[in-house]
């Protein structure tokens, strides 16, 4: 679900601002294999893009071995952002700029809210939104 509710996202977010959402590469898991597979697709599709937003750390470390591949450099040619801010980003070379979820929280959350049901004080469910944080590292540049 989590995948989805991204690509959903950022189809729509692109419709709005009268981007062409078919750049948008849907991948079935969230792994390295998958980010490569995935710029293999869009490259045939459109070799001129100059940014790629990755649904996670892994996704776009796959997308930055096949732009590697392909002969493109990151962030010169393109750059590359990923998601949820896993160890060892920043050792990386390039560091991959991501979006970083704040998990301790969530976690922290998720832990009060079981507790108020375990005791009875809470009886409904219930939203809650956390801000997610940028980190930019050395896989984006500006955009030309």
């Amino acid at each position: 679900s989590t995948g989805y509710e991204r690509a959903r996202t950022f189809k729509n977010y692109m419709r709005i601002h009268d981007v062409d959402a078919s750049l948008v590469v849907a991948t079935d898991k969230f792994t390295v294999d998958e980010g490569f597979r995935a710029v293999q697709e869009l490259l045939q599709v459109n070799d001129r893009f100059t940014a790629i937003v990755a649904a996670s750390d892994l996704i776009a470390l796959g997308c930055i071995d096949a732009l590697a591949e392909a002969g493109r450099r990151v962030p010169d040619d393109v750059s590359v952002v990923g998601g949820n801010d896993i160890p060892f980003l920043s050792r990386m070379n390039p560091a991959l700029t991501t979006v970083s979820i704040p998990k301790y929280e969530m976690g922290d959350q998720a832990a009060k809210v079981l507790m108020e049901l375990i005791s009875g004080e809470r009886q409904q469910s219930m939203v809650m939104r956390m801000q997610p944080r940028l980190v930019v590292r050395s896989s984006t540049a500006a955009a030309r």
